[in-house]
């Protein structure tokens, strides 16, 4: 999966639960630097309003050619 992200063809939102990126780099390097929405910094219903924000500027991107319209 994050072969796929890194080699431009994917997208991946990952949501951690309760870890800081501090312990997230300690123990995976490689994850602590991937863009991530964090339980330990953000609420349910912050998070809940990110992925929306993030799928409204998707749509918005896929209707203006930026991008194909995939959703899954």
């Amino acid at each position: 999966m994050l072969d796929k992200v890194a080699s431009g063809n994917g997208r991946l939102l990952p949501i951690w639960h309760k870890p800081t990126k501090d312990e997230l780099s300690k123990h995976a390097p490689s994850l602590g630097q991937v863009l991530a929405l964090n339980t330990s910094t953000m609420s349910a219903d912050d998070i809940v309003k990110e992925l929306k924000n993030i799928r409204d500027a998707y749509r918005t991107s896929a209707e203006a050619g930026g991008e194909d319209d995939e959703r899954s």
